[in-house]
């Protein structure tokens, strides 16, 4: 029988179908949604809990409604949940979602655009 599952896993791998990182989610629909995505998005490349994010706030400008832009992106806000005591901060980025694909990107806050996708450094 292990011989058996054995052959099933290494056929998938050799083939392409067998288990892949987590991609992107799919369409996103709210700002809700958007923040979830970004948190196990980000909490994925740090490799610490999704409960250590302890918030998302979007980003609410001139040309966004709920966090989201004309681009189809939800630009978002993660911050930490440790104390900060003193001039600090827990800001851990500025980060965008796509609504179409529910792909998670870094967002470069001072030229507002989107940046690179959020990947593991190879």
């Amino acid at each position: 029988m292990a011989r058996i599952f054995l052959g099933i896993v290494l056929s998938f791998t050799i083939l392409g179908c067998g288990p892949s990182e987590q991609g992107p989610t799919g369409p996103v629909v709210s700002k809700v949604v958007a923040c979830d995505t970004a948190k196990r998005g980000l909490a994925e490349l740090r490799q610490i809990p999704v409960s250590s994010i302890a918030f998302c706030e979007g980003a609410l400008a001139d040309n966004t409604q709920d966090g989201y832009d004309a681009d189809g992106f939800y630009v978002l806000k993660l911050a930490g949940g440790e104390p900060c005591t003193g001039p600090c901060s827990n800001l851990m980025g500025w980060f965008t979602v796509d609504s179409l694909s529910g792909e998670v990107f870094a967002y470069d806050m001072a030229n507002l655009e989107v940046g690179p996708p959020l990947q593991p450094a190879e």
